[in-house]
């Protein structure tokens, strides 16, 4: 039933996101389990920017968030409806 979702400003990164995890699923003894449930409960986003990246979140309020970003910081005062969240940096 948990959410698996990328929300990013990069295209690039969405593509390189959805090939790695097509590939990690092909080598799952439970790939067909997983991969239904990506495939219903799973999703990447692309924004425009970081600000929208954020209302984003705020509208979806998920139990953990994780960014990744450089400067996490400058985002977590925008961060309203979230559980948990923690930060890595990110160049």
């Amino acid at each position: 039933m948990a959410l698996a979702i990328l929300i990013t400003h990069s295209e690039a990164l969405g593509r390189m996101v959805k090939k790695e995890v097509e590939r990690q699923l092909s080598s799952l003894r439970r790939r067909n389990v997983a991969s239904e449930s990506l495939d219903r409960r799973g999703a990447i986003l692309i924004v425009k920017n970081l600000e929208q990246a954020i209302q984003l979140v705020n509208r979806i309020a998920p139990e953990h968030l994780e960014l990744l970003v450089s400067r996490p910081f400058s985002l977590i005062k925008g961060v309203r409806h979230a559980g948990a969240f923690s930060w890595t940096l990110y160049p």
